[in-house]
């Protein structure tokens, strides 16, 4: 009988009766009742104990099944188990052991996208961890197993081993005087082709060219987006100083993740302090006071193409010098903080970060207002608060990993053959 049945004091032997007396819960009795059932039985079949090496015991088992009575097998653990046979029967059952049991082979893969640490943590279910074995290089995988489990793996990798989609966001910010009726990019019918690249006849370009100026050399193709009478409005705006391009850029990011920009300035002061007596004195210290424009953004792209985004924003500006002796100065801070849900591009507007400033502006009268000292006489300076809001244009864009590798490939074969 095992040791594993025995243990414990689980058992009494009588032999007066010829009987066993068993003790404990059903879990603990079971197997061994079973055990006694299967070997007080007919002398010609004996129990053998068999021990897996490499595959688990249930798999062998339920081969068993098919020529063996399920009561003639007991489990005694997850490696091995009890089944009552001939001298015959065994030599079958070895012989086919030697053929199920063998040791796993080692299989490299080479993950082209995630790293394995990734892909433990999105483990198929064909495999267990134990059956991945990973490496210094976070790119090479070793996978054991037999050769139908590897072949199965290997499928269901291709659904996981991919490139997470990237998100190219085109950023647009105006800063609009407020009072001018500016209302660029709320009530516009927004429309994009070819990534951000509108396509016009060759005839038209050089006509818009001469309308539109430097506007159709910005980044953030603002014809293509928004159509020409927006592009002419924005143009007449920045002419006439009603409106101002603060920022105009492109950020890119993978789908889930946050990318953020940075417009900013940031002035350093030194600290002081002041003593019992009033004296104040530096202490060598240095404090950053920084302001400008803040933007944040974390997009995903979802199944059907549409591109969710979370987006803060943020405009702080120098105001005033505090009233203390540092001469640090005090700033203002507007934020907004939104989720939008947009076709791939389709342009998303952000408004409502109004600002006011003072500014000091120099009038004079033209020509005698530039006479050295006697134009003083022509000109006044006058102290006037300027309210402006901020306005963000985002467009986003799905970038095709493998439509830029294919291009990659044919540029290159192409610079190949032109230097042969």
């Amino acid at each position: 009988m095992p040791g594993s049945f025995i243990s414990n004091n689980a058992l009494k032997i009588d032999e007066t009766t010829n009987s066993v007396i068993v003790y404990g819960t059903n879990i603990k009795i079971t197997p061994i009742i079973n055990f006694i059932k299967l070997i007080d039985k007919d002398k010609k079949q004996k129990p053998y104990w068999i021990k897996m090496d490499f595959v688990s015991s249930d798999l062998f088992k339920n081969i068993l099944y098919k020529n063996y009575a399920r009561e003639s097998i007991i489990s005694v653990d997850k490696n091995s188990f009890l089944i009552l046979l001939t001298k015959e029967e065994q030599l079958k059952v070895l012989d086919l052991k030697k053929l199920i049991d063998v040791p796993p082979k080692s299989y490299k893969i080479v993950l082209k996208y995630i790293k394995s640490d990734e892909l433990l943590e999105n483990i198929p279910k064909s495999v267990t961890k134990d059956q991945i074995v990973l490496t210094p290089n976070p790119s090479v995988i070793f996978f054991y197993g037999q050769k139908d489990g590897y072949i199965a793996f290997s499928k269901e990798l291709t659904q996981i081993d991919k490139p997470v989609p990237q998100i190219k966001y085109k950023v647009l910010v105006l800063q609009n005087t407020i009072g001018n009726n500016l209302n660029f990019g709320i009530e516009t019918k927004a429309h994009s082709e070819n990534n951000g690249d509108i396509t016009l006849p060759d005839g038209q370009w050089q006509s818009y060219s001469g309308a539109l100026g430097s506007l159709l050399g910005l980044n953030f193709n603002v014809l293509s987006a928004f159509g020409p009478l927006f592009s002419f409005q924005l143009n007449a705006a920045i002419k006439n100083n009603k409106s101002k391009i603060l920022v105009d850029t492109t950020l890119q990011g993978l789908s889930g993740k946050k990318v953020s920009f940075r417009n900013t300035t940031t002035s350093r002061f030194y600290q002081s302090t002041t003593d019992a007596d009033g004296n104040t004195e530096q202490t060598g210290a240095t404090q950053e006071v920084s302001w400008g424009i803040l933007l944040d953004i974390e997009g995903w792209i979802s199944g059907d193409g549409m591109i969710t985004a979370n987006i803060q924003s943020t405009i702080s500006d120098e105001t005033k010098l505090s009233g203390d002796s540092s001469g640090i100065p005090s700033t203002s801070e507007k934020i907004v903080n939104t989720e939008v849900r947009t076709p791939e591009g389709i342009p998303v507007v952000i408004g409502g970060l109004l600002s006011s400033k003072k500014e000091i502006v120099t009038e004079k009268v033209p020509l005698l207002g530039e006479i050295p000292l006697l134009g003083l006489l022509f000109r006044k300076n006058i102290e006037r608060v300027t309210k402006s809001e901020f306005v963000i244009y985002l467009l986003p864009y799905i970038q095709d990993y493998q439509e830029e590798n294919i291009s990659l490939k044919l540029k290159n074969a192409y610079l190949e053959y032109k230097n042969k």
